[in-house]
């Protein structure tokens, strides 16, 4: 059963709910099979819900079963379905990580420089664009991928960040000011098309490729400074570079710290800026 003729047979408020509960593509397809199985009913037991999810962990990954779980667990939720039901997780063998896994590369200061000097003065302007961005903000390859002409304002822009850390608008630096904001958006950016691009800036500057090399590695390359940094400035921490790179609240703690944080993130972006690594590679 596909997801459009899930909701045609759902009256008009319960379709509504469901797509205002189920918000990923990819959340239809545990749910489109468990109606399939069941039936599509106005009211289900628990006990169709756990063992639909025992027979998910039983063929499938932990964290397959997990996504199901939720996904589940919205569909219930968009029925009007008290859920009381919760998944048990096995505890996982831990194994040792692959040599793969374990490779993650890093640019140095020195090849980021490389990289932006010789973008600077031959690359293409959405050579130049696209790197200015990684470079100050550390941008994943699915952030870069998401940027539109009407997310560029005067003096910020909205990153939609990639991995579930906060969606907001940031400050755009006077040194990356000019390539950024008379960028032409005209070109299908896709990730694959990105990694295109990371690869064609790295053969300018004739960094060796190593695996799982791109973007994430201009990431770790400006984390990795700019702790250095924040460890040296006076009135700096960890927190503040956490929320300047957009990384998703870790523990409860973390979370409510965010929350009770009401500093005024754009200013807060400025301050960063005065100690960032890489930004002043753009000046001039």
């Amino acid at each position: 059963m596909r997801k459009k003729e899930l909701l045609t047979k759902l009256n008009d408020r319960k379709a509504e709910d469901l797509e205002t509960y189920i918000t990923s593509k990819s959340m239809w397809s545990p749910v489109t099979k468990f109606v399939e199985e069941k039936g599509l009913q106005n009211d289900y037991r628990e006990t169709d819900f756990i063992k639909f999810l025992r027979k998910v962990k039983e063929k499938n990954s932990m964290n397959y079963a997990v996504f199901s779980y939720y996904s589940l667990k919205n569909l219930a939720e968009a029925l009007g379905i008290d859920v009381k039901w919760k998944l048990v997780r096995r505890k996982a063998k831990l194994k040792k990580p692959s040599d793969r896994e374990q490779q993650k590369p890093t640019l140095s200061t020195e090849q980021v420089e490389k990289m932006v000097s010789t973008v600077k003065e031959n690359g293409y302007d959405y050579e130049k664009f696209f790197l200015a961005l990684s470079t100050s903000y550390g941008c994943r390859r699915i952030e870069l991928s998401r940027v539109r002409e009407k997310d560029v304002f005067d003096d910020r822009i909205l990153i939609r960040t990639g991995k579930g850390g906060e969606i907001r608008e940031q400050y755009l630096p006077e040194q990356i000011r000019p390539i950024v904001q008379s960028f032409e958006f005209n070109g299908n950016f896709t990730v694959d098309v990105l990694s295109d691009v990371f690869h064609d800036i790295r053969k300018k500057v004739k960094v060796k490729k190593q695996d799982r090399m791109g973007w994430h590695s201009l990431r770790r390359g400006l984390v990795t400074e700019f702790r250095k940094k924040v460890s040296q400035g006076d009135g700096y921490s960890d927190a503040d570079l956490f929320k300047f790179v957009r990384w998703k609240p870790n523990s409860r703690v973390t979370e409510m710290l965010s929350i009770y944080d009401n500093s005024d993130p754009i200013e807060a972006d400025r301050e960063m800026f005065e100690i960032h690594p890489f930004v002043e590679m753009w000046g001039g």
